[in-house]
């Protein structure tokens, strides 16, 4: 992702190449992805990127105890937000 980007079918896709808003959400506890791996996206994205340092680990992302209050709420809000200027952007 981060040198060449990803296929979607024949599709060459970068992080530059979307233009639409894009969250970043990152486990300020993760020691499986560390939050300066996940923030190095911010380089490649520019104004599009909205980052969320949450105080979770790797696995409190999606099921720890407080993932819902402290992570899946967050994400749900931002959701909701940009909504309207999602659409039709897949």
């Amino acid at each position: 992702l981060m040198k060449d980007g990803v296929r979607r079918g024949t599709t060459l896709v970068r992080p530059a190449d979307l233009h639409m808003p894009v969250l970043n959400v990152i486990a300020e506890k993760d020691h499986i992805v560390p939050k300066e791996c996940s923030q190095a996206l911010q380089e490649l994205m520019g104004t599009n990127l909205e980052t969320q340092v949450l105080p979770v680990g790797h696995i409190g992302l999606s099921v720890g105890g407080g993932a819902f209050s402290k992570v899946w709420k967050n994400v749900l809000k931002w959701l909701v937000e940009h909504d309207a200027t999602m659409e039709g952007a897949a």
